[in-house]
This record gives structure tokens, sequence and C-alpha cells, in this order.
């Protein structure tokens, strides 16, 4: 593992509570070697080049406050992930880390962001565009978030607070888009996500309020997820719907903030109970 250029044997969470292992090569974004993403993704590819990834290159952001936008172009398109071995922006564990500049990415395969917080006063969370295998993984928005033309989408434990907004998750013309696990609260006269082109594979998704316009899905609950606003934003009282009834998906094992997910039956929604 590279940590800001150097070696390491693996960087892990000391919380009582599980935590994920960041495996491949790591570049950390704080005040020192890496101040913005942008920094650490062109470090993978002067460490990388054309050569496809063996191993997967993770860019952890561990300034709380994230402010600046996240602008990830083709430029940087010759970068090779694949989908074993992907290129990861997560956020540092048992931190709550906030992206409040917007992320914009496009071009490069195998793009995963995961473990944040995406929270805009105004304009979209998140676009991705052109991406085989981009996904969206335990993380916590508040506006709107676009993917568009990006086969084999993924959208995987999230937590959507569209209620004030009225904004949606985005899935244009994406083959095989892949939605599972997520909270999608809507203005009550949407369902919180919508689609042009192929369908999604949708199902163990929360709804809250019903409304019309929330799908029929296998398995999903149209129910308050019953949040603790007191403990932790968005986090699940102990007697949530969201607790312990998702699916779980391969490569997608860690919630917000990093904890570990239950392997047979994990919560809905961004957080772990």
């Amino acid at each position: 593992m590279v940590v800001n250029g150097i070696s390491s044997s693996f960087i892990m969470a000391t919380s009582s509570i599980p935590h994920a292992v960041v495996i491949g090569d790591v570049y950390r974004v704080d005040t020192g070697a890496y101040a913005t993403v942008e920094d650490a993704v062109a470090a993978v590819y002067t460490n990388r080049g054309t050569n496809m990834f063996t191993k997967p290159a993770t860019i952890l952001v561990a300034i709380s406050d994230y402010t600046a936008a996240v602008n990830i172009g083709t430029n940087l398109g010759a970068l090779m992930p694949t989908a074993s071995n992907p290129l990861i922006i997560r956020g540092e564990s048992d931190k709550e880390i906030v992206l409040s500049g917007g992320f914009d990415a496009r071009g490069i395969d195998h793009l995963r962001l995961i473990d944040v917080r995406l929270h805009r006063v105004a304009g979209d969370c998140a676009r991705f565009e052109g991406i085989t295998g981009a996904a969206l993984g335990s993380c916590i928005a508040n506006r709107a978030v676009i993917f568009t033309n990006c086969p084999d989408a993924v959208v995987i434990g999230n937590t959507f607070d569209f209620i004030s907004s009225g904004a949606e998750l985005q899935i244009l013309d994406c083959t095989n888009a892949l939605l599972r696990n997520n909270i999608l609260l809507n203005s009550g006269s949407s369902s919180g996500w919508s689609y042009s082109g192929p369908a999604p594979d949708s199902g163990w998704n929360c709804y809250w309020p019903t409304n019309g316009a929330v799908p029929t899905e296998t398995n999903s609950i149209s129910a308050d997820p019953l949040f603790d606003m007191a403990t932790y934003a968005y986090a699940p009282a102990s007697n949530s719907p969201a607790i312990q009834t998702g699916s779980p998906v391969s490569g997608f094992n860690t919630a917000y903030r990093g904890v570990l997910r239950n392997g047979i039956r994990p919560c809905i929604g961004a957080w772990e109970y």
C-alpha cells in the first residue's frame, strides 16, 4: 500500500466498532502531500499511467469540511481501473467527511464515490457522466445525484433526503443500472428517483413519505425510516424498519464512516446499525 507515496501495510480505524481496512494504494487528501482530490487523482495517474489496474487505488479524503468543487475530467480518462480493481474516492473511517462544493466526474471507468456526505445549499450534489461501472455507496445526499450514460452504474446503500429540495436521483440512459438498499426521502409527489432509457434493477429500498409515484419493488418498504437525528444525522433509531432489511451486494461491504456492513442482512441506507 502507498500512503502519500510511502509504503504501509494497512489503514484501519482504531474505534472498537469494526471498520473497513482500506486496500490497494492509498492517497490521503489532507493538508499534506495531496491538498485536493484532483491532486491525488493526478498522482494515481503518475504512478499507474495507462496500465490496467492490478489492485485498487483509494483516495482517502480526510478533510472534514471539503468545500472545493471536485472535478475529475476526461483529461485523466487514460486511467484504467477495472471492475475488480476500481478507483475509489472515500471518506476517512470514523469521520464525517462533507463534500459541499459538488462532485463532477466523467471519463474514468469503475470510479466509486463512497462514505461521504454530499451536502449543498444549491446545485446538484454529484454528477457521473460516461463512466462504465460508476458507483455511489454509503453516502448521504440532500440534492440531485445524476448518472448519465453510465453502463453498469450501481447505487448501493445511500440515504437521499430530497424532502426540502424536491430533487431526485436521476439514472439517465444507463444500461444494467442497479439500485439497492437506498433510503429515498421524497417531496411527497415523487419516488425520489427517476430514469430514462433502460429501467434499472431496483429493490430493497425504503421510500418515505409514501405516494402514488413510489414503485412496487422486490422487498422494498414504504415507511418512515425513523432516524435518531439527535445522535448522528440520518442514523437509524433502534426501531427503524431499515435495520437489517437490505440485501448484500458484493464489493460494497462498508457503511457510512467506514463501519463494516452485516454480510447477510445489511441495513438500508447509509448507516449500519
